[in-house]
Order: C-alpha cells, then sequence, then structure tokens
C-alpha cells in the first residue's frame, strides 16, 4: 500500500499480510496522513532500501502516523527496523509494534 503526497488514508479492521518490497515499506508506505486502527500487520519484508526499514511500515519524513489497537508479527527488514521505520515523520503509537527511526 502506498500513500502519497497529500494523501489520507484510515485502515481499520483490515490484514496487511505477506507483502514484500524490494525499497523501504513492505506492507505500507507513507508520505501522507496514515491511521491504522484494530488491524493487523504480520509477516512483511523489505529487501533492500534507503534504510532498509520499515518492514511493516515506512513513514517518510513528510509522514504522519497513527497506529492504535493494531498487532505487528513476524516482519522483517534488512535494516533491522522490522515494524516501524520512522523517516523523521511524526507518529503517534499506542500499539506494541516497534518503532525506530
Amino acid at each position: 500500500i502506498a500513500n502519497a503526497g497529500f494523501g489520507e488514508l484510515a485502515l481499520s479492521g483490515v490484514t496487511v499480510d505477506g507483502n514484500r518490497a524490494e525499497a523501504d515499506g513492505g506492507g505500507i508506505w507513507n508520505d501522507g496522513v496514515l491511521s491504522v486502527r484494530d488491524s493487523a500487520l504480520r509477516d512483511n519484508q523489505t529487501e533492500k532500501g534507503l534504510f532498509g526499514g520499515g518492514g511493516a511500515i515506512w513513514n517518510a519524513a513528510t509522514g504522519t502516523l497513527r497506529l492504535s489497537a493494531t498487532l505487528c508479527q513476524a516482519n522483517a527488514a534488512r535494516g533491522g527496523r522490522a515494524d516501524v521505520f520512522n523517516n523523521g515523520g511524526t507518529v503517534t503509537n499506542e500499539t506494541p509494534c516497534a518503532v525506530a527511526g
């Protein structure tokens, strides 16, 4: 899933599972406003990329991300930032998902 530019995306009650990205953001790449609620982010992976991060979600410097009541499980990233990598944007994390960056 790519949320780019001035996009606003709200995900609720979804499962993002089994995705692979060659670059950052195995499951979701966010450069806009993204809310993920009551969802599961599982088994997403990055192969390489700027930082090799964000197995589940990559949040760009201009991105705004809010995570609530969401499970992160078995995500993998080449750079070791498996769940969420924040590249300088804004993150509100109300979950046990690991945020690096």
